[in-house]
């Protein structure tokens, strides 16, 4: 049970993340079947990640600009 008397932290405001400074990316769009791709390579070593977005979406849905 809690004490009424504490602050409630589920309501506490939210303290934003900064978004890092956009590392340098290779940009292109390759031909595939049927639909249209474009990606971002941004280099590195380790597993791709992958984002997709809904139809209804665009790269916007990601915090780089």
């Amino acid at each position: 049970m809690t004490d009424p008397t504490e602050p409630d932290d589920r309501c506490a405001p939210l303290t934003p993340e900064p978004i890092p400074d956009q590392v340098p990316a290779r940009e292109s769009s390759p031909d595939v079947p049927g639909g249209r791709l474009w990606f971002w390579d941004t280099g590195g070593r380790g597993p791709a990640v992958v984002l997709l977005h809904p139809g209804s979406g665009s790269v916007l849905s990601w915090p780089y600009r």
